[in-house]
């Protein structure tokens, strides 16, 4: 008999949500610095820009398609990873790389969501400041800096993506804000992880 997903799940898995800029890899280093959990970075990412389905646009992908980065590969991957001598299992991802709707199936379950939010205009202006570097290292143009940033902000999927886990999976969903966690790190953290622990017990 197959093993259920409840056998060789640890206790605590999270999943943390978030858009370009919006200060997501300053969380995740935060609980990577936990030796006691194990962290998975981008995995929807990297299926959405390397992987063999080829959805991101040809100007974001770098080369032929990576082995072990189909979408059902990057689900079965974050389901069947067992380790026992971790608290949790942390995965840090960005919603507008599940590569929308329609591939929402591929969403691994037994995870509690996360979802990163920040201020648009903060998080606009950063990516703003990023691609510029990066196209004027590449010889883009001004129009080229802008359609990376509306790439990057597509602020609709992760609202999209937020009401599918609430209101069709029916599940709990806790919202950080990041200049509350740059502000006010410790408070924040403890305030996330008593979130968790009580949607923990009450699902138990």
């Amino acid at each position: 008999m197959a093993a259920r997903f409840c056998d060789i799940a640890p206790a605590l898995r999270v999943a943390l949500w978030a858009r370009g800029r919006s200060r997501s890899t300053a969380f995740e280093l935060a609980i990577a610095g936990e030796s006691s959990i194990t962290v998975f970075y981008e995995q929807f990412v990297m299926a959405y820009c390397e992987g063999e389905e080829g959805i991101c646009p040809e100007d974001y992908s770098k080369g032929p398609p990576v082995p072990g980065y189909t979408y059902q590969e990057v689900k079965d991957r974050l389901e069947k990873t067992s380790c026992p001598e971790k608290s949790a299992i942390f995965i840090k991802d960005n919603t507008g790389c599940l590569g929308g709707r329609k591939n929402y199936k591929y969403l691994p379950t037994g995870y509690i969501h996360v979802f990163l939010i920040r201020d648009p205009k903060a998080s606009i202006m950063s990516s703003y400041k990023c691609a510029l570097a990066e196209c004027s290292r590449v010889g883009y143009g001004v129009r080229d800096v802008v359609k990376c940033v509306i790439e990057v902000h597509r602020f609709v999927e992760n609202y999209r993506f937020y009401k599918y886990v609430t209101n069709e999976l029916n599940l709990p969903a806790i919202i950080v804000e990041s200049h509350d966690l740059i502000r006010n790190p410790r408070k924040t953290l403890q305030k996330y992880y008593l979130a968790r622990v009580f949607h923990s017990v009450r699902t138990s």
